[in-house]
């Protein structure tokens, strides 16, 4: 159903609830679920209330849309300017989530953008509160705007071009948003019943998306939410001076009727799809991003640490967008690397650290075994198959170099015919001299990942790849050197990132970022706080503001859990030494593993 009744139990009914309320002119205390970290679960009848006061957001905000004409070029791309691709309502919507994703509006689970992938971190710090969500990324945004533009304008607007562009834009963005967030509001509901009704579980396991539906429906709730809006909208929206005595046009500002078919047709039944879809998801494995394709270092990272069964790994292009991936509650955790014994700190993965509310709560070691590989060959005659530099195989094995370069039979690779190598921008340095050395034709071409550097190779007939074995086998191709970087422990070290700290278990590591004043004596200062409570700091870098190049942010790992009492007092000392300090994560210490393990 599209609200709860007001007769059903909630699922915390015998406890005290906790919520943090605020209040307003009419006197209803709203809950605000992104501040609820002393709740113990949902309440059916707050949940209720949030409802029938988006009834008013929502109908205040088709009102104030209704004074302006329809303005049809407002919607199509290219119309108004040709400054931006998009429609001038999509550009600045899409400008106005990008400020509002500043402020942490998507950190809230009760909040969903229409452009979630061009979305920045927040500016502010985050806000502690309770998961009340499964983490999921059902998001129907793309059909309420499709609706809202060409269903609903129509009906409540003169179908005419006024010139008030923006006015148009501005109202149709406070729209679009109410109606999202009812919508969306829907998954509150499910989850509350889940948790109150066994039945849900049963129909979860079933697959059985009809039950769930017939489950969440209530007629008569329904019925009594429609007259409710037809009563609201009848006495907000009369135009002041105008009875149905005196006139028989213009005596709403937005046809009643109008507002309740929009409830009736879209926002209950859309609202109700989203319920099914997630309590179909409501089950599922914990989501775990991860940055790269199949069988990068990341996925690999995530499956040694949660167990290859045990969760979903979600790809994503980018630290950023794992990152943003759990702020927005769409996963439950992010692999990303911290660090590599060849290329050193991962900055991206620093900044996201320093500059979000994201919380560090494990580490895993991967040991990466790079390969160099190439697209498979077929049986060739050519008698300069398999050759480097003009030296054939049997030249090549008196020389000592058949193993560097041995090539599967079958696989007819001409090395000189190589023109391209593609390597992870991070590991192309490293790489260079050996490459320009053995394959002196081929350019060294940079790639986001490992895993697509194997992608690229299989698809150049002239390429080859610096990637991780598995990712060479997993995409089809030869291996030609199996001994890249042997000289180093090809190890990476990955954080895991959540919300919450890692389990407390007596070998642990916790992470800090701080700044001091810029004056002689400071960072010692601040290091004796350490010192004092006989801390081990087993890192301590340095890194320059992004947003005042002057000011550097220190990032220690302490050898503890922020909650023992020594590191604990040392924390609180620290505060006291610094001019900024936060505790980023603490978890379970790993050990790397040694030279040789890595190797083998």
């Amino acid at each position: 159903m599209s609200e709860p009744s007001p007769a059903e139990p909630s699922p915390a009914a015998a406890e005290s609830t906790g919520h943090q309320h605020g209040h307003h002119a009419g006197g209803h205390a709203p809950t605000i679920y992104y501040r609820t970290e002393n709740s113990s679960g949902l309440e059916l009848s707050h949940i209720r209330g949030d409802l029938i006061r988006q009834e008013e957001t929502i109908i205040f905000a088709l009102i104030e849309r209704a004074q302006f004409a329809h303005n049809p070029s407002v919607y199509e791309p290219g119309r108004l300017t040709d400054k931006f691709p998009q429609s001038f309502l999509d550009f600045f919507l899409m400008e106005t989530e990008k400020l509002h994703a500043r402020l942490r509006r998507y950190n809230c689970p009760d909040e969903n953008a229409f452009f979630p992938e061009a979305l920045p971190p927040p500016l502010l710090p985050g806000r502690p509160y309770r998961e009340l969500l499964k983490p999921n990324r059902i998001n129907v945004n793309e059909r309420i705007k499709q609706y809202y533009t060409t269903v609903l304008l129509p009906k409540i607007c003169t179908e005419k071009e006024d010139g008030e562009y923006g006015s148009s834009a501005v109202s149709d963005i406070s729209a679009l948003q109410a109606l999202s967030k009812r919508i969306h509001y829907g998954k509150f509901v499910a989850e509350a019943k889940f948790q109150s009704d066994p039945t849900y579980r049963q129909l979860i396991e079933q697959r059985d998306d009809k039950g769930l539906m017939k489950l969440l429906t209530n007629q008569t709730v329904e019925d009594k939410l429609l007259e409710r809006v037809r009563l609201k909208a009848s006495t907000y929206g009369q135009e002041v001076g105008k009875t149905a005595a005196n006139t028989d046009e213009g005596y709403f500002k937005v046809d009643p009727q109008v507002i309740v078919e929009v409830y009736r047709d879209f926002v209950m039944p859309l609202t109700k799809e989203v319920q099914v879809a997630y309590l179909l998801s409501r089950l599922d494995k914990p989501k775990v991003a991860y940055v790269g394709g199949a069988h990068s270092a990341g996925y690999f990272g995530g499956v040694q640490h949660f167990g290859s069964d045990a969760v979903e790994m979600v790809p994503e292009p980018s630290v950023v967008r794992a990152v943003l991936a759990v702020l927005a509650k769409d996963v439950n955790f992010a692999v990303v690397p911290i660090e590599n014994v060849v290329t050193g700190i991962c900055q991206p993965t620093v900044y996201q650290l320093l500059e979000t509310d994201v919380v560090v709560c494990g580490e895993v070691y991967v040991n990466e075994h790079y390969v160099l590989a190439v697209a498979p060959r077929g049986d060739s005659a050519n008698p300069t198959a398999n050759t480097a530099n003009g030296v054939p195989p049997a030249q090549r094995e008196e020389a000592g170099l058949a193993g560097r370069f041995a090539t599967p039979k079958g696989s007819a690779v001409v090395l000189d015919e190589l023109r391209n190598v593609y390597v992870h921008s991070e590991l192309a340095d490293e790489c260079a001299a050996m490459l320009a050395n053995e394959l002196p034709n081929a350019t060294i071409r940079a790639s986001a990942t490992v895993a697509e550097a194997a992608r690229l190779a299989r698809e150049d007939p002239t390429g080859a790849a610096v990637t991780l074995e598995e990712a060479a086998r997993h995409h089809g191709l030869s291996i030609i050197h199996s001994k890249l970087l042997d000289d180093f422990p090809s190890v990476s070290r990955y954080l895991i990132l959540g919300k919450d700290y890692g389990v407390r278990t007596g070998h642990d590591k916790t992470l800090l970022q701080f700044t001091v004043s810029n004056q002689s004596g400071a960072l010692g200062a601040a290091l004796q706080a350490f010192k004092a409570e006989g801390i081990n700091l087993s890192s301590l870098n340095s890194f320059p503001s992004r947003r005042d190049g002057r000011q550097y942010t220190f990032l220690a790992q302490a050898d503890g859990h922020a909650q023992d009492g020594p590191l604990s007092k040392a924390i609180a000392a620290l505060r006291a030494l610094t001019s900024s300090m936060r505790v980023l994560g603490s978890f379970p210490s790993q050990t790397p593993p040694t030279h040789e393990a890595a190797n083998t």
